[in-house]
């Protein structure tokens, strides 16, 4: 443990002083120990040593030796550890050591791997993973088909499940819900005139778009106030990744094909703004389904809406 044996010897005139300094470094965990020998010297040279190291005070009754030495082997004796703070000590410079060094390719590695796999799992979304509620036909009956028509503005990503919740209204009470999708009419223009067509008929509106932005949202909130109809609001929070898979995995779509499901995702997703508090506003309800059993929820509620 020795890393430094200073031996000055320093010759004045008649007289010979000696001084022996001893430097031992050991590792951070111990201090450092700095020993003095001085054997033969002037008052001067000796009262020069005593300053630079005052003794400590001496305990009540004790004589206070003013030059007190020790040689190499005893200072090493002293400062031994007990087996157990030795190997303590070893743990702790370990951990200082991992904690300090810099990551090597492999623990880089087992980041990226740990990293992909919280992306995959986060990908699979337990609160949607239940099917859809199952609805049967409701037959038109003077209670079911006494209702006033409104609006429901759905709000998502391609493939939040948005077409799923209107065909299920639209599977249960045909004579009440009309579906208006731009995705099968191909133009805003289109789904305005069909939005109109579905409210001449007395029925309701589901918007099926992904209405991702205030401007968006906006040309439907001007025309349910021009023909006097509540606007309420639904937005289906489901991930990203989630979307993605959807979209690769179904089948024949308008508008999507599934090698271009992540980058449609993705470009929308860069400009999806939720509505503010303010927009919320102009909606007679606004509800965020964040699971497969919210979406059941508001499927039966508005089964039973009636204006």
């Amino acid at each position: 443990l020795w890393s430094t044996l200073c031996v000055l010897i320093s010759l004045f005139s008649d007289r010979i002083h000696l001084r022996i300094t001893i430097d031992i470094q050991i590792p951070s965990r111990y201090p450092t120990l700095r020993i003095a020998m001085s054997l033969e010297g002037s008052h001067e040279q000796q009262e020069e040593v005593s300053n630079s190291a005052e003794p400590p005070p001496a305990a009540d009754g004790e004589a206070v030796d003013p030059n007190p030495l020790m040689d190499a082997q005893a200072a090493m004796e002293a400062m031994k550890l007990s087996p157990q703070e030795e190997d303590n000590a070893t743990t702790q410079e370990s951990n200082d050591d991992e904690w300090q060094a810099a990551p090597t390719k492999n623990s880089k590695k087992r980041r990226n791997k740990q990293r992909n796999k919280q992306q995959n799992s986060s990908s699979f979304s337990p609160q949607w993973s239940s099917p859809p509620i199952m609805v049967e036909p409701i037959p038109p009956t003077p209670q079911t088909t006494n209702f006033s028509p409104f609006m429901i503005l759905l709000i998502g990503l391609p493939g939040s499940g948005k077409s799923t919740f209107s065909n299920l209204l639209l599977q249960a009470m045909p004579y009440k819900f009309a579906r208006v999708n731009q995705d099968q009419l191909g133009s805003r223009k289109k789904c305005i005139h069909a939005a109109n067509q579905a409210l001449d008929e007395n029925k309701c509106i589901i918007l099926d778009r992904c209405n991702f932005d205030a401007a968006q949202r906006q040309t439907w909130f001007d025309l349910a106030k021009k023909r006097k109809i509540p606007v309420y609001g639904l937005t289906l929070q489901v991930s990203k990744q989630l979307c993605i898979q959807r979209c690769q995995s179904r089948g024949a779509h308008e508008t999507i094909a599934s090698k271009d499901a992540a980058k449609v995702v993705n470009i929308v997703s860069r400009g999806y703004k939720l509505p503010s508090k303010e927009e919320q506003g102009q909606f007679r309800s606004y509800l965020t389904l964040v699971n497969s059993s919210m979406l059941d929820d508001a499927v039966i509620q508005f089964l039973n809406q009636n204006e």
